[in-house]
């Protein structure tokens, strides 16, 4: 924010130097423009080191959806749209969802299942 905020003055500080020149000559007129005209461009960098920046941030919220997913999946949740039925308390799900330990036996995630998860 700050590199973009400080690029935006740098270009309008630039365009009304252009803007704004009174030289003498055309030579002198010339060269300003020319300086004013790099500074623009210097300037315009801060897209890229922008891009760059959402591209990182981008791929990091890609990846962490990937690993929502696939623990959404092994532990078979569902989405219900946010919909929370009336009484039906933060708690009350918790307490709904929570393991307690090892699953009786015949009932559960086998072990094999879960040495895939992690392998």
């Amino acid at each position: 924010m700050k590199a973009t905020a400080s690029a935006t003055h740098e270009i309008i500080a630039a365009a009304e130097g252009i803007l704004g020149a009174n030289e003498d000559s055309l030579e002198s007129y010339r060269a300003r423009v020319e300086n004013n005209v790099l500074t623009i461009f210097e300037a315009c960098t801060f897209q890229d080191i922008t891009g760059q920046r959402i591209a990182k941030v981008v791929d990091a919220l890609a990846q962490l959806e990937r690993r929502l997913e696939r623990f959404a999946t092994a532990v078979n949740a569902r989405d219900d749209a946010g919909v929370v039925p009336e009484g039906k308390r933060r708690g009350d799900r918790l307490a709904a969802v929570m393991l307690n330990g090892p699953a009786p036996a015949g009932r559960g995630i086998a072990q094999d299942e879960v040495d895939r998860l992690f392998g």
